[in-house]
């Protein structure tokens, strides 16, 4: 009877280790192209084809070495928090068994942001309830694009963010100031509060019935310049002032019988906007803010 005695292979004496995994070679860092300012586009220059073929690249740009959350694309556009900041960018390149290999661009400095010309803001107008002020921005840096806040006492306004503002009853006894905000690309944004105006007051009891008389007399009747309503006040007796302040508190009355000029006019068809404009502004019976606000009023769909 034979017998057969199984053997197992052991493995032999000071045998060598596993293969270590393969590297990417011949891969040089990428080169960022492009002008590095604000607005403006950044784009990778990378090795195309490496050894062994990398089957997944990834990117990540960098902001003075930290990473910046969502830039993992190979272009980056400028953003104002990147001004005085050096710029890079990471490439990594992966396969399945192959040792990742990431490699990081020079770094790009974007210039500091520059200083914007500012101008010094004032409150124009009576300081009057009813009465529509403006701000008056000053001189500023050319192409700059500006926001308002207005303030009474030093706290700001809610919802009063126009460049105009008409004022209330509870602005009285109060005094009012603007804040201007500048921007531009590639400058700082800037901003500036005007000095508090006059304490706001209310019409007397004369101004106030100079202005019923200009509202419910004459502007019940006919259309009239700015200048033929204070004319026609001061032929009644009243002061240049007292007219001149009646006039100018009676703003959101005056605009809506230029909306009502703008519905008759759109009643016979359809007019652009610039035309109506020009039918409202005729012999210059409305101001620019009241023709302003009698186009914001109409129903959009009935321009074109």
């Amino acid at each position: 009877m034979s017998v057969v005695i199984g053997l197992v292979a052991l493995p032999a004496f000071g045998a060598a280790p596993a293969a270590a995994a393969q590297s990417f070679v011949g891969v040089g860092a990428p080169k960022v192209v492009g002008t590095a300012g604000i607005g403006k586009t950044l784009t990778s220059k990378r090795d195309l084809h490496t050894t062994p073929t990398a089957t997944k690249v990834t990117y990540q740009w960098r902001r003075d070495t930290r990473e910046i959350d969502g830039a993992t694309g190979p272009s980056y556009r400028v953003v104002t928090t990147d001004a005085g900041q050096r710029l890079s960018l990471t490439v990594c390149y992966k396969r399945s068994g192959v040792t990742t290999r990431c490699l990081t661009s020079k770094q790009t400095t974007v210039p500091a942001l520059k200083k914007l010309t500012v101008g010094t803001p004032s409150v124009a107008g009576s300081p009057t309830v009813d009465v529509t002020v403006s701000a008056t921005r000053g001189t500023w840096t050319a192409g700059t694009t500006f926001s308002y806040q207005w303030y009474r006492d030093g706290k700001p306004v809610a919802g009063s963010i126009s460049a105009k503002r008409t004022l209330t009853v509870e602005d009285k006894g109060h005094r009012i100031s603007v804040r201007v905000t500048g921007r531009r690309t590639g400058y700082a944004t800037t901003s500036r509060t005007s000095a508090p105006a006059a304490t706001v007051t209310a019409l007397t009891a004369r101004q106030r019935a100079a202005m019923e008389v200009a509202e419910y007399t004459y502007l019940s009747s006919a259309l009239y310049s700015r200048a033929e309503l204070i004319g026609r006040l001061r032929a009644d007796g009243y002061s240049s002032a007292d007219a001149t302040a009646a006039v100018d508190s009676i703003g959101v009355s005056w605009a809506r019988q230029a909306l009502g000029v703008a519905r008759a006019t759109l009643a016979t068809g359809k007019v652009s906007t610039a035309r109506l404009r020009t039918i409202i502004d005729v012999d210059r019976r409305f101001t620019t803010a009241q023709t302003d606000w009698a186009l914001a009023h109409l129903r959009p769909a009935a321009l074109h």
